[in-house]
């Protein structure tokens, strides 16, 4: 069974609609572990991250 997440923009009482955001590549693995070091609540606010994996 597949399962669709859908990110949508709110116009934040501007009366707009909103916008649903389109999904996009990322070309860079290691643009996305940054960003998780940076704030691990991107993924889970309750998460606690312990380290970084290697990959040789």
């Amino acid at each position: 069974m597949a399962i669709e997440q859908g990110i949508w923009k709110l116009a934040n009482g501007t009366g707009k609609p909103p916008q649903k955001l389109r999904p996009t590549g990322l070309a860079d693995e290691g643009l996305l572990e940054e960003q998780i070091m940076q704030d691990v609540a991107i993924l889970n606010r309750d998460w606690l991250l312990i380290g970084l994996a290697i990959h040789r």
